[in-house]
């Protein structure tokens, strides 16, 4: 497996991680997608801080493209203020 995103990569890295350079089908799911932001499948380590949580939605560790909403309406606008 190569780094994300490229036409050699066997195996993309799945949703709500990251993958480096070197990483095996065996080692895919050893880093989470930091918290503050969403990883799509297929994130590279390089690519790890480029989707940042979007206003109105929580984004623990791990999270992928399903962003959850927040669970109040007063952390929304916690998140525009702060979204990380």
């Amino acid at each position: 497996m190569c780094d994300a995103r490229t036409s050699v990569a066997s195996v993309k890295c799945p949703d709500g991680y990251f993958c480096g350079y070197g990483t095996t089908p065996e080692s895919q799911f050893t880093n989470l997608c930091p918290g503050g932001y969403y990883c799509p499948d297929g994130t590279a380590a390089s690519g790890r801080f480029q989707f940042p949580c979007m206003a109105c939605h929580y984004c623990p560790a791990g999270t992928g493209i399903i962003l959850p909403r927040c669970p109040e309406v007063g952390w929304c606008k916690l998140t525009l203020a702060n979204p990380r």
